[in-house]
């Protein structure tokens, strides 16, 4: 979360400061940030009139600020125009070419597909099965899911009538 009564840069200066990072090294990765996910006009103003994706993108900009060893994201693509979600892509691309763990926890089976080296499907709180992505069809994923899990979607063919 961002702290609403702080602007997104403070929020990722003290962030960053936490982290340890330098101030006059912390500024530029800030303003790299701030270009990349297209933040200007709006990053010096409060959190709190921010719309979800604005903070998503203040939030994803903590983490890569870092240039840590290992990402945990949890749906880092919700509330995402379509530009700052491949932007996020490129950026996890990025820090995983560069050595980094990347672990990405998502509902959206055909990001985690196209996006993923390794897929985990977890059910009730167990990694029940793990999987290459090359070893299920795309279109296969959900039905995999479902019967690895034993759900299934609600039956709604009544509800209309």
């Amino acid at each position: 979360t961002v702290y609403p009564r702080l602007t997104g840069r403070e929020f990722l200066r003290f962030s960053g400061r936490l982290r340890g990072i330098e101030a006059e090294e912390l500024d530029k990765r800030i303003d790299f940030h701030q270009r990349l996910f297209d933040m200007h006009g709006w990053l010096d103003k409060r959190a709190e009139s921010y719309s979800h994706g604005m903070i998503q993108r203040v939030v994803l900009s903590s983490a890569f600020v870092a240039r840590a060893s290992l990402y945990a994201i949890d749906e880092p693509l919700v509330g995402l125009d379509p530009a700052s979600a491949e932007t996020f892509h490129r950026m996890a691309r990025s820090a995983a070419a560069g050595g980094a763990a990347v672990v990405i926890s998502t509902h959206t089976l055909p990001v985690a597909h196209s996006f993923c080296h390794r897929l985990g499907i977890i059910h009730q709180g167990t990694l029940v099965k793990t999987l290459r992505p090359e070893e299920v069809a795309p279109g296969d994923l959900q039905e995999l899911f479902f019967s690895i899990t034993g759900t299934s979607p609600a039956d709604v063919s009544q509800y209309f009538d």
